[in-house]
């Protein structure tokens, strides 16, 4: 079986901003950066930084200054 490691993670994801390349217009792009070289497409960056900041903790509140011995 082919090693299928070289598409994109999101290829299957069905984001309507990844759409307009997985069309017949712009098969060449969808070969360029969709199953060889994603890391270099702006949308596989957008959509990764979009993942990391949705599985990221959220910030801790700020701590209120309690007084000495309270």
């Amino acid at each position: 079986m082919a090693d299928c490691s070289n598409h994109c993670p999101f290829l299957n994801r069905g984001d309507p901003r990844c759409a307009q390349h997985l069309s017949m217009r712009n098969l060449d792009h969808a070969y360029r950066y969709c199953f060889a070289h994603y890391t270099l497409c702006g949308l596989y960056l957008d959509r990764l930084l979009e993942r990391r900041a949705k599985a990221a903790p959220p910030p801790r509140a700020a701590q209120a200054h309690l007084p000495v011995g309270a």
